[in-house]
């Protein structure tokens, strides 16, 4: 068990780097900006792509271990974008047969957590107006 926890480790952090690479890469050429797409949402679509490949590849082709699905699945695309853990969650739901499952949980996650992302928003505006 420790060992996939240091390949989840390890991978999480060479993901995460990657994201902050890629971010300030991908920044560059927004300088002039008439698109609709972000560096992030990129990085999760990207991601998820990616995460869809490895599940194949990995899980369902080669079956292997839990050390190589931690580092490369959980870690690296983990910290590159959580969205691919969240996609993989959905499509897994859907392909066991529980679609009513995978529809709540991408409606909860993502009406979820735009909500309260803009709680979170909303309440530390009012909490620094208040204190200074």
């Amino acid at each position: 068990m420790m060992r996939e926890f240091l390949a989840v480790f390890i991978g999480g952090g060479c993901g995460a780097s990657l994201r902050y690479a890629c971010v300030r890469w991908l920044f560059a050429f927004e300088a002039h900006r008439h698109h609709a797409w972000s560096p992030i949402m990129l990085i999760n679509v990207l991601g998820s792509f990616i995460m869809g490949v490895l599940y194949i590849v990995l899980v369902k082709h080669f079956a292997v271990n839990a050390y190589w699905r931690g580092l490369l699945m959980v870690g690296l695309l983990g910290g590159f974008t959580t969205f691919s853990s969240f996609s993989l969650d959905a499509m897994v739901a859907i392909e066991n047969g529980n679609v009513s499952g995978a529809l709540f949980t991408v409606l909860l996650s993502v009406v979820g957590s735009l909500s309260m992302c803009f709680l979170g928003i909303y309440l530390a505006k009012i909490f620094l107006n208040y204190v200074g």
